[in-house]
């Protein structure tokens, strides 16, 4: 997220995708939030610089005025724990949840998110778009902690003797096995 003034932040989530955090680009916290598992915001506490930026439960648009999500399909309204209208889709006839026009997650907030107002999938499905997330966005915030960290380090050990280093770094196998072999691409190539 970038504001106004070109500042970058991050948005760190939990399992959910509810964004819990935010952090500037040194990692530093600016913002904290927290919701029950409805959707309901519990409490907020954000530095000037992301006061009422709109992403916030399982990563949904909040509507700060109105205090609903909006889902793609249709507005949420976590006091309610309810959608303000009907489901499109009339749910499936050998699952009695799913007939409930205007049920959040099949009514189970814990396990099942509804990421574009349709339809509940499981959490995993958040969680795996989340380390997703995360391995891009730490590599972007970390890359250049990271890269000084490295930096020092390897200055250190190359001031002190390089003795094995060197040999390493030249053999072609660093990155192979121990057997100085690649990963075969396939199993005829074994």
């Amino acid at each position: 997220m970038t504001n106004a003034n070109g500042d970058t932040f991050y948005y760190v989530t939990n399992y959910r995708g509810d964004v819990i955090r935010i952090v500037d680009e040194n990692g530093a916290t600016v913002a904290n939030y927290s919701y029950d598992p409805w959707g309901k915001v519990l409490s907020v506490s954000e530095n000037a610089a992301v006061a009422g930026q709109p992403i916030g439960y399982a990563g949904y648009y909040y509507d700060r005025e109105t205090k609903l999500y909006y889902l793609q399909a249709r507005y949420y309204d976590p006091e309610t724990a309810r959608f303000i209208s009907r489901d499109p889709d009339p749910g499936d006839k050998d699952d009695p949840i799913t007939q409930n026009a205007y049920t959040y997650a099949n009514d189970n907030p814990v396990m099942l998110v509804d990421p574009d107002g349709n339809r509940g999938l499981t959490t995993l499905y958040r969680t795996v778009a989340g380390a997703l997330t995360y391995v891009i966005v730490s590599g972007a915030v970390a890359k250049s902690l990271v890269k000084k960290a490295v930096g020092k380090v390897t200055k250190k050990v190359l001031r002190k003797g390089t003795g094995n280093l060197n040999s390493l770094l030249k053999k072609k196998s660093l990155g192979r096995g121990s057997t100085g072999r690649t990963t075969p691409n396939s199993l005829e190539e074994q």
